[in-house]
């Protein structure tokens, strides 16, 4: 956090809070040096960065071939609002579970803001925020999947408890961030054009839609035994690969174009930040930090109420991860709920646990969609968190609400 309010480069803070924290836990030289080692080779580690160059290569490639600025035309007119107009691709690309979605929409966030007068930092937020509306009960997010799986609780249950939260974020966005915001004019109605807009939509339609179907193919295949089970990473990897060979054949674009985008600074950053946030996931792994964390506040006795609220909120503040704080946090949670004899309120303390630990997410810069867009954009930091805290307390708010009326109905 002091290297990053520092201005040091968000890769580099990650790094160097991985040594820190492995010094602290009293790890050796050489210890810290081997879970770097380990982590740098992790599938997922190579796979998320893959997934984040091809989404770079993308997201530059509609830009060159000015695929972006048609795109955003022919969006333009078919709206009179600008500032639901602005929000419209982070919550589309958002209702795919994408690891780095937040760089697919930040080009597009940036094409439909150049008109006007927007800070870097409220662009930021605007497609940081809106990107993740959906993840309180979309069921296409792991994190959504694994609390409905350790939980028992039933995916119209859950939907019903935690359909608010995206009601309210996107309620709580409107107000903090667009409402202020200062627009030189409003488009006229009358300008887009849907044919247009979904042609020029194509590879970013290639990518939602192919991943999703690709996914669930793989699914199917590996439950019946056609196929081993495949990292979630994979279908999207290959619907981005997909989506860039259209460009590339629909512009006739030549390799060259493409190998000239691996030279460009802005690619590696990204990289490297995204190495980054998994090296510090692995030093905390590897010190054991968060399990001792949770362990401490269960052999404690702290009420439950309290571990609902601190547990998920501190492992979703130091991993950025969803499913992190779900997995190493509610199998604690439930056990004291069945220990205390309040299984029946099962679904209030899944509420309260699940937006506490979505809180420290939002808020955490370790989370990689918030350093990814704050890279992208190049914004300050601290203006970025000056509205970002506000909207973060509203939404655990909402959470401690939601709490208490599902108190009253469960008892």
């Amino acid at each position: 956090m002091v290297l990053i309010y520092r201005k040091v480069s968000l890769g580099t803070s990650l790094v160097a809070g991985a040594i820190a924290l492995g010094l602290w836990s009293r790890m050796m030289p050489w210890e810290i040096i081997v879970s770097f080692a380990h982590t740098m080779v992790l599938p997922k580690t190579i796979l998320l960065a893959t997934v984040v160059s091809l989404i770079l290569i993308l997201s530059h490639l509609m830009e060159t071939t000015g695929q972006m600025k048609r795109l955003v035309s022919s969006f333009e007119g078919i709206s009179t609002n600008v500032r639901i107009n602005l929000t419209v691709f982070p919550a589309l690309i958002g209702l795919l579970p994408m690891p780095g979605g937040a760089v697919f929409s930040a080009p597009m966030v940036d094409a439909m803001s150049k008109e006007h007068d927007i800070t870097q930092a409220d662009k930021a937020l605007i497609n940081y925020w809106f990107r993740h509306i959906w993840e309180y009960c979309w069921p296409l997010y792991p994190g959504v999947i694994l609390a409905l799986s350790l939980s028992g609780i039933s995916l119209g249950t859950f939907f019903l408890a935690m359909g608010p939260m995206t009601l309210l974020a996107v309620g709580a966005g409107y107000l903090i961030i667009l409402s202020p915001l200062k627009l030189v004019r409003q488009p006229k109605l009358g300008k887009g054009d849907w044919l247009n807009l979904i042609n020029e939509m194509s590879p970013i339609l290639i990518v939602v839609i192919g991943a999703g179907i690709l996914g669930k193919a793989a699914s199917m295949a590996a439950e019946r035994g056609i196929i081993p089970h495949l990292p979630m990473e994979m279908p999207l990897i290959a619907s981005l690969v997909s989506g860039v060979l259209w460009i590339v054949v629909r512009h006739r674009l030549n390799l060259s174009a493409i190998a000239q985008l691996f030279k460009k600074p802005a690619l590696w950053s990204m990289v490297y930040l995204t190495v980054g946030v998994m090296l510090f996931a692995g030093i905390l792994e590897s010190s054991h930090s968060v399990e001792q964390i949770s362990q401490g506040l269960a052999d404690g006795h702290v009420p439950v109420a309290v571990v609902a609220i601190v547990l998920p909120m501190i492992v979703g503040a130091l991993t950025g991860i969803c499913m992190a704080f779900v997995g190493a946090t509610f199998p604690i949670l439930y056990a004291l709920l069945d220990a205390s004899g309040l299984n029946h309120q099962i679904v209030a303390y899944t509420i309260l646990a699940y937006c506490s630990g979505y809180a420290g997410l939002l808020a955490s810069p370790i989370h990689a969609c918030l350093a990814l867009t704050q890279t992208y954009f190049c914004a300050d930091m601290p203006s970025i968190y000056r509205k970002l805290w506000i909207l973060v307390a509203i939404e655990f708010s909402g959470g401690l609400i939601g709490f208490f009326i599902a108190l009253r109905f469960t008892g």
